[in-house]
């Protein structure tokens, strides 16, 4: 019984926060999706944008 006493009393004490983690954690993923989408890829041909690999003077044919 003391046991789910105290399953009871955590939940009432940390199951606000709970919700309060999660939502961060999502908001940090989601942030750090934009930060790696906005980076343009500079070493990496096979994904790279048309004008860095114009830069670089790849041409798409060539294998690094």
């Amino acid at each position: 019984m003391t046991l789910l006493l105290d399953d009871v009393v955590w939940v009432r004490a940390y199951g606000n926060m709970m919700y309060i983690v999660i939502i961060a954690e999502t908001v940090l993923a989601v942030a750090l999706l934009f930060v790696m989408l906005a980076i343009p890829p500079q070493e990496r041909p096979e994904f790279c944008h048309w004008q860095v690999c114009a830069d670089a003077g790849y041409n798409g044919a060539e294998k690094l």
